[in-house]
């Protein structure tokens, strides 16, 4: 009963999320392999939260700081893991706020840049962020991605790619534009014309 390209979630699901999308009641359903009609919700679109954190509670969330140590710390885990000296990092936090898998393959992409790895090895690590972030409908994770893969893409003189890859992420945005995210998106924007 879900059309081709829609997304049919059941009560559980529709719990987990809250106000992050906006979301249509079909009622109970009748589906094969289940004795009695479930509960189904249809997605529509994006609702006007960006994670379910924001949507769980709204007005709550503030700017992150302190990033700067944390990030120094897997860097240097990162650098002795190269040399041969064994590591073991977790990077944890409450979900829905950045931590999840597609912005542990952004950091993983952010390290093997900042130490030098193969470009082939930070481009694939933040393809991945981009497409887990895509898939998930993350549009600020989208945005971080497509900002550190398309920063990547200058580097390599592909200011064209990087362009076209950052300014469709970047125009989704009609407000906020003076988040730190946007900010630097915009001026990277301006760097690639």
């Amino acid at each position: 009963w879900a059309e081709p390209g829609q997304v049919v979630i059941s009560a559980a699901t529709r719990h987990l999320v809250g106000d992050t999308f906006e979301i249509v009641d079909l009622g109970a359903q009748e589906l094969k392999g289940f004795a009695e009609s479930v509960a189904a919700w249809r997605v529509l679109g994006e609702g006007a939260a960006e994670s379910r954190f924001e949507a769980a509670h709204p007005g709550a969330l503030s700017r992150i700081l302190g990033r700067e140590p944390k990030l120094a710390l897997l860097r240097r885990a990162w650098q002795q893991s190269q040399a041969g000296v064994g590591q073991v990092v977790m990077v944890s936090g409450k979900p829905g706020i950045g931590s999840g898998v597609s912005g542990i393959c952004r950091l993983r992409g952010n390290l093997l840049a900042a130490s030098g790895a193969a470009v082939d090895q930070t481009e694939a690590a933040y393809r991945e962020a981009l497409d887990l972030a895509r898939t998930q409908a993350a549009k600020t994770l989208e945005l971080r991605a497509a900002t550190d893969l398309a920063r990547l893409w200058q580097t390599q003189g592909r200011n064209p790619e990087a362009r076209e890859l950052l300014a469709p992420v970047y125009d989704w945005f009609t407000e906020g534009l003076d988040s730190p995210d946007l900010i630097d998106a915009k001026a990277l924007l301006d760097a690639l014309s």
